[in-house]
């Protein structure tokens, strides 16, 4: 960088600076883009119950979990029990 300012070109000097620029904003870009999916697939793997590492691992936190208003867990005997 040095050498380009002490010749004097000064096009050389703007396209080596754009340039330098320019790759460090895409390689934050990136950075930023691979925490927000992250983030993201960390919500959605809590939401089914389970943290990411433990879904690495293959081990539920608590178990599946009971969405509010699905009704009970045991099934009611009117609809499982059948004539048939």
């Amino acid at each position: 960088m040095a050498l380009f300012l002490l010749s004097g070109n000064i096009v050389v000097v703007v396209v080596v600076v754009v340039v330098v620029v320019f790759v460090l904003v895409v390689m934050l870009a990136e950075v930023v883009v691979l925490e927000v999916v992250e983030v993201v697939m960390e919500v959605e793997v809590e939401s089914a119950g389970r943290t990411v590492s433990e879904t690495d691992k293959g081990v539920w936190r608590d178990g599946p979990k009971m969405v509010v208003g699905m009704g009970s867990a045991t099934p009611d005997p009117a609809i499982t029990s059948s004539p048939f």
